[in-house]
């Protein structure tokens, strides 16, 4: 529509309308007549400027059809109050521009005198509604900043005073768990799961954590994190088993990664809150296990310390037995040693001490003991072992059949020269001359063997080990030990030692011993059976008689006649 309303040519004359009209289109505003028909009569310049339309294409269809749909209810309404001759001021909608884009208008409208038509007068406020959104955006990200940044303050003062109060490393997971709202693991270096704790007393067990099997995934993760990326996110990985994402901290001693804290995405998004708390976590779980592992170092010395001052025997009895009971040792109980000898060509990945741990482990998992105490020795490693409890021969069998498995498990045994089962020490004072014994046997051992092989020190023989550089004094000690048992049977009348004597001296011939002792050849089968199961000493074997005649020959160089007479022994 071309020219003003009726009731507007009735009251100015052609000149004045032309230069209101020329007012009209120079406006920076949006001016513009509307009819209560729904459609505008006439719109100036600023329209075309801000929409993009035409005058006609305005003017051609309702203009609540540029109004966005959730704006026209309300512009329906302030219409309806112009139609009932009120004024509408600061009234906001958005029109659809011809690129696009919907465009914020501030309105300013009036009815004419005659309620037939609408002036209205609107403002283009889009930009600055951007720039308030923004800057609203901006403030509403510098509040979250500044409460997260509150709330790392009191994560970062919790666990310091945590550790300041003792927390151990599975109360700083708990901590985590619960700051986070989500199942927390730490992880060692090797991507084991050492701890895991879920948040509000949940529970998580080592196999709820299947992203054990994309641990490469992970490193190359977090091969991209550094001082001020200290974690990263790693996707979940459906093929490998993984189905949710991982938020992953790095734990770091002297510059290697020595573990990873891990905290799985479960129930609400990883967040930057929870980058903050993994990251401030993993240094407080740095300095725990660093701390952790210097204490273990001291105690393990301390340990080792206390095993060379057994095997010394220069130490107070009374003051080892109180030593030993730090350590989960009963002095006082049936113990053991066990000398390994180490290869000294085999190249070892792991320190002396390490090993020694380690292969401490291995072996108290095979014989269900926790205190195992060991000791580094000039080629040799020295383990202070709890004897079995069926005692005797098939105790001592236990240990060795134990110290095969530790070396086999271990993955030692290709390193190792050798290793020896002690005689059971039952006095302080048996525990110097026992390790005297084994050093003297195994370097024995080492130069006969072709390869590493498991033994009792009894097994060794007296025989060999005089003959293989060891004194009178080892040779008599593992001769008592030999015979020991059998001196111990014959305390109830068993006469074990005399049949033994008696079937030396009878050149292994069962019928002239039983005619000699007056009694059935069975009988005498039966009790030197008792013998081969007691002393691991077979009668049938020519080796095994010589080693118990020379036994026999050294204790009884000691004994009274009545001792030996008693026992069977033969006298000076």
């Amino acid at each position: 529509m071309n020219t003003m309303p009726a009731v507007m040519e009735r009251q100015m004359g052609e000149s004045d309308e032309l230069s209101i009209a020329r007012l009209f289109d120079l406006a920076l505003d949006l001016l513009c007549v509307a009819g209560t028909d729904g459609y505008f009569k006439r719109v100036n310049d600023a329209f075309e400027r801000v929409l993009g339309y035409s005058k006609a294409e305005l003017m051609a269809i309702p203009f609540v059809d540029f109004v966005h749909p959730e704006d026209v209810e309300a512009t329906l309404h302030a219409i309806r109050q112009l139609e009932h001759g009120e004024v509408v001021t600061d009234f906001e909608n958005r029109f659809l521009s011809k690129a696009g884009e919907w465009r914020w208008l501030v309105w300013r409208s009036m009815p004419s005198d005659d309620g037939r038509y609408i002036y209205g007068c609107a403002r283009d406020v889009t930009d600055e509604r951007h720039t308030i959104a923004v800057a609203d955006e901006r403030g509403a990200i510098m509040a979250r900043q500044s409460k997260d940044l509150e709330r790392v303050g009191l994560v970062h003062r919790t666990l310091t005073q945590a550790v300041a109060d003792g927390a151990t490393t599975v109360d700083v997971l708990r901590l985590v768990a619960d700051l986070t709202g989500k199942p927390t693991a730490l992880f060692s270096a090797s991507f084991n799961v050492l701890h895991c704790v879920a948040p509000n007393g949940a529970t998580t067990t080592p196999a709820d954590w299947t992203i054990e099997g994309a641990a490469p995934r992970v490193r190359r993760a977090l091969a991209d994190t550094d001082g001020s990326r200290p974690s990263t996110v790693v996707p979940a990985l459906p093929q490998l088993g993984v189905n949710v994402r991982h938020l992953v901290g790095r734990v770091v001693a002297r510059g290697e990664d020595i573990g990873y804290l891990l905290v799985a995405e479960i129930g609400t998004p990883l967040s930057s809150f929870d980058a903050q708390v993994v990251e401030h976590s993993s240094t407080v779980l740095s300095l725990e296990l660093v701390s952790s592992r210097r204490q273990l170092e001291a105690e393990g010395q301390a340990r080792e310390d206390f095993l060379a001052d057994l095997l010394q025997g220069d130490r107070e009895p009374a003051r080892l037995i109180r030593r030993s009971t730090s350590y989960g040792v009963d002095l006082e109980a049936p113990q053991v040693l066990v000398r390994v000898g180490w290869d000294p060509t085999a190249q070892h990945r792991i320190t002396g001490s390490a090993r020694r741990a380690y292969f401490a482990t291995r072996l108290g998992e095979q014989l269900g003991d926790k205190h195992i105490v060991a000791a580094g020795l000039p080629g040799a490693d020295v383990f202070l072992c709890r004897l079995p409890v069926v005692g005797g021969r098939a105790g001592l069998e236990e240990v060795r059949a134990a110290v095969r498995s530790a070396l086999d498990s271990s993955g030692l045994r290709t390193k190792s020269s050798g290793a020896l089962v002690s005689g059971v020490c039952t006095e302080v004072s048996d525990y110097a001359a026992a390790h005297r014994d084994l050093r003297v046997a195994l370097e024995a051992m080492s130069r006969d063997a072709g390869s590493c092989t498991v033994s009792l020190l009894a097994d060794m023989g007296v025989l060999r080990a005089f003959m293989s550089g060891g004194t009178a004094e080892s040779a008599r000690r593992i001769a008592d030990q030999l015979l020991a048992p059998l001196v111990e049977r014959d305390r109830t009348g068993a006469g074990l030692v005399a049949t033994l004597r008696s079937f030396l001296d009878n050149n292994a011939h069962y019928r002239k011993t039983a005619t000699a002792l007056g009694v059935h050849e069975n009988t005498v089968r039966y009790r030197l059976n008792q013998v081969k199961q007691l002393t691991g000493v077979d009668p049938d074997n020519l080796d095994s008689l010589l080693d118990v005649r020379f036994a026999l020959q050294m204790l009884g160089e000691d004994r009274t006649e009545a001792e030996n007479d008693r026992l069977g022994l033969p006298a000076d």
